[in-house]
């Protein structure tokens, strides 16, 4: 959780996007740094983090609320945004089986999608905001992005998605974890 002390104060220390969209002059130095592939900043092509509706609104929420409260939890922040701001469902990621993933998509593909979307929206969207990443939701990334992965294989979307390895491996390896 970040506490926000002096609000504004803190505030004045975080990189957030205007009118000129995405783009690495509105991102923290960390996250350009470490993020360096064009797609992080497309908010158009559907498998980047902030490309699809849903991930681009969760990231524009995330702002807004950040600017707004006191105090974030942004580990908690994809659960609280889907189910008390969207009124819709939450899925944990309690495995990464094939089998079981696919009774849950089969069950609730919509909502297994929309929670591993928003997930790493609100993930990438901390890095690019604060330069840091909460533990929890580094752990809840890598675990929605390899969901995302065995989604699209379970649903025949084609072939293995390179961005969605290149999200993996760059969120991996990301150190600057609090």
């Amino acid at each position: 959780m970040i506490i926000l002390n002096s609000h504004n104060e803190q505030i004045n220390k975080l990189y957030f996007d205007d009118e000129t969209g995405f783009c690495p002059e509105k991102s923290h130095p960390n996250f350009i740094n470490h993020f360096v592939d064009d797609f992080y900043y497309n908010n158009e092509d559907e498998e980047s983090p902030f490309g699809s509706d849903t991930a681009f609104d969760a990231f524009s929420i995330l702002v807004e609320r950040i600017k707004e409260e006191e105090s974030f939890d942004f580990s908690d922040f994809p659960r609280r945004l889907i189910e008390n701001i969207w009124h819709m469902k939450y899925i944990l990621i309690n495995s990464l089986h094939e089998k079981d993933v696919k009774i849950l998509l089969e069950l609730d593909g919509t909502n297994v999608i929309q929670s591993d979307i928003v997930t790493c929206a609100v993930a990438f969207g901390q890095i690019k905001i604060t330069g840091k990443l909460d533990k929890k939701l580094k752990e809840n990334a890598l675990s929605s992005l390899k969901r995302r992965n065995l989604t699209a294989k379970i649903l025949d979307w084609g072939s293995e998605s390179e961005i969605l390895a290149k999200m993996i491996a760059d969120i991996s390896s990301f150190n600057e974890v609090i």
